[in-house]
């Protein structure tokens, strides 16, 4: 576990090798920039988590306020299609974030590994902390700890119609569970954006619903300026708070050919 603080979103170096996880580089940053105090990391309320919606605990000090930047990223190990694996980036969405506690909701990436992944804060100010924890199979759990039962049984996402999308798409999201009127749910999308200096954040935003029933949900893929196509994630907040994700891709919209003169 260490702090720090960088100008663009990047993971640890990470690879693998003979199919074992290798820490080739500490998960690390350069010091802390006009003497505000880094975040650190010191550890989570468990050892394996699950990756079907677990709730994702990271205890530490000095996470500050969310703001309009503060996210939580995790590093997984996904098949490559070639035999291999390499890491890549997954924001999460946050059920809540204090200076000490923050709350981030797993999920299970297409493709990914389970094992070793890492997790990483990234403070509104753009310093970083990071930790390691074990992501691992098992029944998910309840987001509600003092009565999990009464929100059984829980939202679970299967695939969206298509995994790569356009600005102006549809997103239909087909699971199971999602409760037959929205009754207060919503969604939400993650995605990448740059800002006119060149920094790199994410940012998570409501989307309006344009059809929800208990297997199908369709939203409109808005994509507003200053966003980065790749790997977004789509979060369905059931109205009781528990909540089911899945990532997909957004690509650019293809350039309209200019006219030809005369």
């Amino acid at each position: 576990m260490s702090s720090g603080r960088k100008e663009r979103l990047c993971l640890p170096l990470l690879a693998w090798s003979a199919g074992a996880f290798l820490l080739v580089a500490g998960i690390s940053g350069a010091s802390a920039q006009g003497g505000a105090s880094p975040p650190t990391l010191t550890g989570t309320d468990r050892g394996e988590y699950c990756y079907l919606g677990d709730l994702l605990t990271l205890n530490g000090t000095n996470f500050g306020l969310q703001g309009t930047r503060g996210s939580v990223v995790i590093g997984v190990p996904v098949v490559d299609g070639r035999g291999g694996s390499a890491f890549q980036d997954y924001p999460l969405s946050i059920k809540d974030w204090s200076d000490t506690q923050i709350h981030a909701r797993l999920f299970m990436p297409g493709g990914a590994q389970l094992g070793t992944w890492v997790a990483t804060v990234h403070r509104d100010d753009g310093q970083i902390a990071s930790q390691t924890f074990v992501a691992a199979p098992c029944w998910a759990r309840s987001e509600e700890r003092l009565d999990p039962a009464s929100h059984q049984p829980l939202p679970v996402t299967h695939g969206l119609q298509m995994t790569r999308f356009r600005s102006g798409d549809r997103l239909i999201v087909y699971g199971e569970n999602f409760g037959i009127q929205p009754n207060g749910g919503y969604v939400t999308l993650i995605g990448l954006f740059q800002d006119s200096a060149g920094n790199l954040y994410y940012r998570e935003y409501r989307v309006s619903v344009e059809g929800w029933g208990s297997f199908r949900i369709q939203v409109p893929l808005i994509v507003p300026d200053g966003a980065v196509p790749g790997t977004w994630i789509a979060t369905v907040h059931r109205s009781d708070g528990e909540t089911a994700s899945i990532d997909f891709t957004v690509v650019p919209v293809p350039a309209t050919p200019s006219t030809a003169a005369g």
